[in-house]
């Protein structure tokens, strides 16, 4: 737990989680591993060269290199001109339209950042049939979302919230949770997907471009400015780089349940 900020009671947080990409069910092995960032291995066989990060990856992370604002439409540009070669590779399809559907999304692009996502997700797993029976929801009302979550958050220290890494919408949603949980007493937003020390973060009060690759969305920057101000102290909890090492030897389930626990101890 970040400790940057005293309390005077017992920590209450609102935690955030960037969503998982299902793409991780694809069912080629070496899908999967283009998604996980496949590992290869020196001649001698003793350890494992650094990752090579496949080449959609490698493009939205180039682009803002020494924290270039023009990143967000050059990556969108370098990756639909090579659009064709993602499509007729379909080890990196799926993988291509995730993140060109994030790097949209950061650009305004949302109905498009949908439709891709739409199409990437849709590849890889089938939609659930509709229960037989009486309509599951039959009975219940609409209510606000906002007054729901904060009268279900009276009394709890916890609140977690699950969100779509392509949807700029629900950052802007989870910011009008900020206030009215603040007034009750939640201290701590917790996030994953920040990249750099939080300690900084706080004392600066604003994400910058090297923050991490989804607080770029500036929805998601706008989310945090506003928590500091509110008063909330942030807390990373995104696996780092010593966590996530490996000898190249797990399947892609293992690394993803190990960045799970190394996430949760952080």
């Amino acid at each position: 737990m970040h400790t940057a900020l005293k309390s005077v009671h017992a920590p209450m947080i609102l935690l955030l989680i960037v969503a998982t990409s299902g793409l991780a069910q694809a069912t080629q092995p070496s899908a999967r591993d283009a998604f996980a960032g496949a590992w290869e291995h020196t001649e001698s066989g003793d350890k494992p060269a650094p990752p090579q990060r496949p080449w959609p990856l490698a493009i939205a992370t180039k682009a803002f290199e020494g924290d270039r604002q023009a990143g967000y439409l050059s990556s969108v540009l370098d990756l639909l001109e090579r659009e064709q070669e993602a499509r007729d590779d379909p080890n990196l399809t799926n993988l291509y339209l995730d993140v060109l559907a994030t790097r949209l999304a950061q650009v305004g692009e949302h109905a498009r950042a949908t439709a891709a996502g739409d199409e990437a997700y849709g590849a890889v797993g089938a939609k659930p049939n509709r229960p037989e029976g009486p309509d599951p929801l039959l009975g219940f009302e609409p209510r606000p979302a906002v007054d729901a979550i904060v009268e279900a958050a009276a009394g709890r220290r916890l609140v977690m919230v699950n969100e779509e890494h392509r949807s700029s919408m629900q950052r802007a949603f989870t910011n009008r949770l900020l206030a009215p949980l603040r007034v009750q007493g939640f201290d701590y937003l917790a996030l994953e997907g920040v990249g750099e020390d939080a300690a900084a973060l706080n004392r600066r009060g604003y994400p910058v471009l090297s923050s991490g690759t989804y607080t770029r969305d500036p929805a998601f920057g706008d989310l945090i400015r506003r928590a500091i101000e509110l008063g909330y102290t942030i807390v990373a909890y995104e696996a780092t780089g010593d966590q996530m090492e490996s000898d190249g030897g797990e399947n892609h389930i293992d690394r993803v349940n190990r960045r799970e626990r190394a996430q949760a101890v952080n």
